[in-house]
């Protein structure tokens, strides 16, 4: 159960956060940070690691150590990040692309690197 009193383990929006992803610019075999690796890859067929449990910091610092470039974030998440899901907080290197549902999409980039 999340904050917000969600139970559902894998988000109907799964299925449909693929193709936002691509054309967006995400490649074959380019890894994801999600709430529900497995269940991503059951429904994407895209490798996924673990958001973290922490903040943007941490959430940021996982992805410069496993070279991730696109966020899955959803109402499922670690409250730490409920700032950021809501757009309360904006890091520069995290650029928000769209919303499937109540999932959100971020492509992670350097900072100085065109949006």
């Amino acid at each position: 159960v999340d904050s917000l009193g969600n139970t559902d383990p894998m988000p109907a929006s799964y299925p449909w956060v693929e193709q936002p992803l691509i054309e967006y610019g995400a490649r074959e075999g380019d890894t994801v940070l999600v709430n529900n690796p497995p269940g991503y890859w059951v429904a994407a067929g895209r490798p996924a690691i673990v958001i973290p449990y922490g903040d943007e910091n941490v959430l940021l610092a996982a992805a410069r150590q496993f070279e991730v470039r696109y966020v899955i974030l959803e109402r499922t998440n670690p409250r730490q990040l409920a700032k950021l899901y809501h757009g309360q907080v904006a890091p520069p290197e995290l650029e928000y692309l769209t919303t499937v549902g109540s999932t959100r999409l971020y492509r992670i980039n350097q900072l100085g690197e065109g949006r």
